[in-house]
Parts: C-alpha cells; structure tokens; sequence
C-alpha cells in the first residue's frame, strides 16, 4: 500500500507492453512499473468471480452458477456484493448458496440503492465441513421459489474478508480480454 501512496499524485499513467503494465510517472520524475491487476487488489479487494460483470436474470436460479478463479477455502471468511438488483415482486430472500444448492453460505442484506437498482451483501464464513467439491462455483437464488416474478442484477462480486468494496473485475478476465 505504502508504493501506491507514493505515487497518489500521478502526473502520468499510460500502458505499455502487454496493456496489463501501467508507467507511473510522479511529479519529482520517479518512475514506476505497476502491474494493473495489483493495483486494482490494493485499491479493492480481489473479485474471485469469473465473468462477473455479464448481467443476468432469472425467476429462481438467477444466471446459473458462478465459476470462482479459485475455489473457496474452509474456514476462511468471504463477502459477497450484489450491484443493480431488481427484484422480482414477491420476492423475499436473496442467499447465496453453494455449486448444487446443497448450503447455503449467506442471506444477503440490502445496503444501498440508487436509480440503476440496489446493492446487496452478505459476510460468510466457509464451513470446515463443507463439502470441496462444491466451492468451485457459487449460485444467487432468490425466494421463494414459487414467486416467478424475475430478479437481475448488473455485476457481483465474491472477495476474502468482511468488507465489501466497489465492484472490479477479476483480474482473469482483465488478462483473458487484453489477449493473456
């Protein structure tokens, strides 16, 4: 954190190479390489959603499952972001659930709302019981069930700890769209 409060007051900033490498130039001169993806995690935490920037909707079931960068690990602690949430009339309970439904990880909370939809999060920790197969990949269901009004929302966004930030790509699919 201390190299990106150094260079806070940035004159210039252009990419260079593979489009991932950001030059930081400061108002003394210094000059600093600066990958773009660990800038990003030092700014917000790291995103661990692939594709999660694709909106989705659904009536139960919003958009699937969501693949993970890397799986969840037992015992540690997880915040879930939800941005531009519409939710189906009649709708009740927004959870997050392990790949298959078999747990559900957290029931999500409303913590904002502005003209592009609300946010909404949850704080979760892995249980060491959990079966490993199945923290490869997340899914978002709205109840109840019987309810076939839609939910959608805009981007989501899984990252370690208890504070969630602002939305920001994986840094996979940071790589994956410049070509790496």
């Amino acid at each position: 954190m201390s190299e990106v409060k150094r260079f806070s007051q940035v004159q210039t900033a252009s990419t260079i190479g593979d489009n991932e490498t950001l030059l930081l130039i400061d108002a003394q001169g210094n000059v600093k390489r600066v990958s773009l993806s660990s800038l990003l995690s030092s700014v917000s935490g790291r995103n661990l959603i692939l594709n999660s920037a694709t909106p989705r909707s659904g009536q139960y079931g919003i958009g699937g499952s969501f693949s993970l960068s890397t799986p969840l690990q037992r015992g540690k602690k997880y915040t879930i972001s939800v941005f531009g949430v519409k939710r189906g009339e009649g709708k009740t309970s927004l959870q997050l659930w392990n790949w298959g439904g078999m747990a559900n990880l957290v029931h999500l909370n409303k913590i904002s709302s502005n003209s592009t939809g609300d946010t909404y999060s949850g704080t979760f920790t892995v249980s060491s019981s959990s079966d490993e197969l199945r923290l490869s990949k997340v899914e978002l269901i709205d109840f109840p069930s019987s309810v076939t009004n839609a939910t959608s929302f805009e981007c989501i966004k899984l990252e370690e700890g208890n504070v969630g930030t602002m939305w920001t790509p994986a840094p996979e699919d940071i790589a994956t769209k410049n070509g790496g």
